[in-house]
């Protein structure tokens, strides 16, 4: 899980969300690429009802678009504590070398590539 901290006044909900589904397997509820487990699974998490009510709309666009042919089980949740992860998993990009290999091999380029 990643929380995002913005302003909505220059980067509005709605565009946090656009560029939030074309970097996930959004039928897949078993977890994201090669991470399997609960803890993988796809969600969008909101912190008041108007964000909700985004989510869910933009998650219903998205399963009537037909860009797939599985259901969307991307779970709209409230969000709650957020813990910070593990400090071997903290900026985890910055070995680019490692960060772009590991993403090939876990098919998620060739995922976005294929759906999006």
């Amino acid at each position: 899980m990643v929380q995002i901290t913005f302003d909505p006044e220059q980067f509005p909900y709605e565009k946090l969300l656009e560029l939030y589904w074309p970097q996930t397997d959004p039928t897949d509820e078993e977890g994201q690429f090669q991470d399997r487990g609960t803890q993988y699974k796809p969600a969008i998490f909101y912190h008041t009802e108007q964000q909700r009510k985004l989510a869910q709309k933009s998650k219903e666009q998205l399963a009537q678009s037909g860009r797939f042919d599985k259901p969307i089980v991307t779970e709209i949740l409230p969000a709650s504590v957020f813990y910070p992860a593990e400090e071997y998993h903290q900026n985890y990009h910055k070995n680019a070398k490692h960060y772009k290999e590991e993403r090939k091999q876990s098919g998620r380029d060739a995922f976005i590539s294929k759906n999006w």
